[in-house]
């Protein structure tokens, strides 16, 4: 690390020892699991520990990351605290030795201790500036070396509270014989300038600047303070209980920022819900409500630690608060430790009123979808209600149609009898005629019919009579094969293919969605319970080529495929071929595999190797 005393530093400090506070939630239980941890009870000195999970112990292999926390165990009390010195192995850009003394207790309470000794080998007087970015890397790196140390439950509460980022805000104590330039009085080191701008640098805001003897001065800041004095191990005790109650309090600020950002997120749940179009809305507010649901019961542990965390803090300062000499009790006047204690409790009881109201909150939304939920069913029960009396009307309508069209071919039947007749009449008619002249022709006028020549008489009517019925009967005949050859001709026209196949085969979201997305979509429906989305689809058959409607039914969510449905009115459309391509097609685009597509095929009645 570089060292930046170039004439553009401020301040200095004339030596430095770092103590730097965090609250993270343990109680009884975590405490002995953490004494465990690092075979404290087992007499061992020094152990390497990582945060990583062997996610197959029965194998000899165990790949993890370069990030370990060496750890040597100082001192223990196996129900209550552990003190040991750690040191964080990982790869660096800076290489820098970092030994750091660690006091964790069962109230929460983390405390890491580290003596500056040199930055590149000046090891007296420390640029504010280089002990802020030596102050940024123990925060960091403190924070990975009890990531190793932690419960996977711990670890889960710190991501939701600070997200996934290794930085997590402490609370700083800087120790120092003097800080040069050197002031009779802390004040002049408040100058709104320069100054103070490098000292916020360390603590936050500083808002603070308080001469306790000629000798000893604090600055107090947001994130931090600094402690000017020859003698600062003799405010150890004080400085140390400081750091928790303060720890905690910056711990509780993200905690309650928190809070306000799930508030914010049920305030857009509650506005969508009340402008909810799409069905598969509801099941997304669902999930987003299981998901408070579950924030909401680590926050409702986190503050139960927080409280304990709070009675163990009211029980060491009433333990040592009567034993503090006139210096450490004027300090602890300066601090208004009392008073930060009263505010940190109050502080939790504040967020459980929050919390509760939350839950509250999360549980009228979970009720006011369900009753929305509860609606929809109904309405698509009685839609569904009206499509069955539409169907069972239609159905009535059609056994009319049946009946009338019944009716409507006898009748047509009927008339084309009386049409071949007339026909067959008129036409024996032409033909009477014609034998009536003939007779005439021949043999005379004859008035009297019953005579024995051919044409005349009885005979002639007889023979006029079959002239009609066989006219008759090659009409009937001529009529009836062009009816039927036009009924043919239009079901040959009418021919639809109408294919389901029957997929019921779990893939993921990302696949059907990428192939749905290849494909030339023309109608979607989003239904309570799955997907439904048709598209046009061109298919070769030789030089011919046919055309499709499909679509498919599909759980997105759950990434599971109903079926796949094809209609053509192509009469090359056939079965097989219709299924050979599209199991060919979802193959292809990795939604089946052959296993799979062999088993579909067989539910089919299909060959399963293909070739149909």
């Amino acid at each position: 690390m570089e060292n930046s005393d170039d004439g553009k530093n401020v301040l200095h400090f004339q030596d430095l020892t770092l103590s730097i506070s965090e609250w993270c939630p343990f109680g009884q239980n975590a405490i002995s699991s953490f004494n465990e941890s690092i075979d404290s009870l087992k007499g061992i000195k020094s152990s390497l520990l990582t945060g990583t999970i062997d996610e197959a112990p029965t194998t000899s292999e165990f790949t993890i990351k370069p990030r370990f926390t060496r750890v040597t165990l100082e001192d223990f009390d196996r129900y209550d605290w552990i003190k040991f010195k750690a040191f964080v192995e990982y790869p660096e850009r800076v290489v820098q030795i970092e030994e750091v003394g660690t006091h964790v207790d069962r109230s929460g309470f983390i405390n890491y201790g580290l003596k500056l000794e040199s930055i590149e080998d000046i090891s007296t007087r420390f640029a504010v500036d280089d002990v802020t970015v030596v102050l940024a890397d123990l925060i960091e790196d403190t924070s990975t070396m009890m990531e190793s140390l932690l419960t996977q439950f711990q670890r889960r509460i710190l991501r939701m509270i600070y997200g996934d980022t290794p930085f997590r805000p402490k609370f700083t104590v800087a120790l120092t014989s003097d800080i040069l330039p050197h002031h009779d009085s802390i004040l002049d080191y408040k100058d709104g300038e320069k100054q103070q701008s490098e000292i916020n640098q360390i603590i936050g805001i500083a808002y603070k600047f308080v001469d306790i003897s000629e000798n000893d001065k604090v600055i107090i800041g947001t994130n931090g303070m600094i402690v000017v004095s020859d003698r600062s191990d003799s405010f150890g005790k004080v400085l140390s209980f400081y750091g928790f109650v303060r720890s905690l309090q910056i711990f509780q600020t993200i905690f309650y920022n928190r809070l306000r950002r799930l508030w914010d997120r049920v305030k857009d749940i509650r506005s969508a819900i009340f402008t909810i179009e799409k069905e598969e809305s509801i099941g997304i507010m669902e999930m987003e409500l299981t998901e408070l649901g579950a924030d909401i019961v680590l926050i409702g542990e986190v503050i139960s630690f927080m409280r304990l965390g709070i009675t163990d803090m009211q029980r060491i300062w009433g333990a040592h608060q009567d034993s503090l000499d006139l210096s450490n009790r004027e300090l602890v006047t300066i601090l208004e430790i009392e008073r930060e204690i009263l505010v940190t409790r109050d502080k939790t009881t504040d967020m459980e009123i929050v919390s509760s109201g939350l839950v509250d909150e999360i549980q009228g939304l979970r009720e006011m979808l369900n009753t929305l939920a509860e609606k929809r069913m109904r309405e698509m029960s009685k839609l569904m209600a009206d499509n069955v009396q539409q169907s069972s009307d239609a159905q009535q309508t059609m056994v009319a149609n049946v009946k009338a069209s019944r009716y409507s071919g006898a009748a047509l039947k009927i008339l084309s009898t009386i049409s071949s007749g007339y026909l067959g009449m008129r036409i024996s008619d032409v033909v009477m005629k014609g034998l009536d002249e003939l007779n005439v022709q021949y043999w005379g006028e004859k008035e009297v019919l019953g005579t024995s020549n051919f044409y005349g008489g009885y005979l002639q009517v007889f023979v006029g009579f079959l002239f009609w019925i066989g006219f008759t009967l090659i009409f009937w005949r001529l009529i009836k094969d062009s009816s039927n050859k036009m009924k043919a001709e239009k079901l040959a026209k009418d021919f639809t293919l109408s294919l389901r196949i029957p997929i019921d085969i779990r893939s993921t979201p990302a696949k059907i969605k990428k192939y749905l997305d290849a494909k030339d979509i023309m109608f979607q429906n989003v239904e309570l319970t799955s997907h439904r989305t048709s598209w046009y689809h061109r298919e070769m058959v030789g030089e011919d080529e046919l055309f499709y409607t499909m679509t498919m039914s599909y759980d997105l969510r759950a990434g599971h495929i109903n079926f796949l449905q094809a209609i053509t009115e192509d009469k090359s459309g056939k079965a097989s071929f219709t299924t050979e391509f599209l199991l060919r097609d979802l193959r292809e685009h990795d939604l089946i595999s052959r296993k799979q597509e062999a088993y579909i095929r067989g539910r089919m009645g299909f060959p399963t190797e293909g070739g149909m």
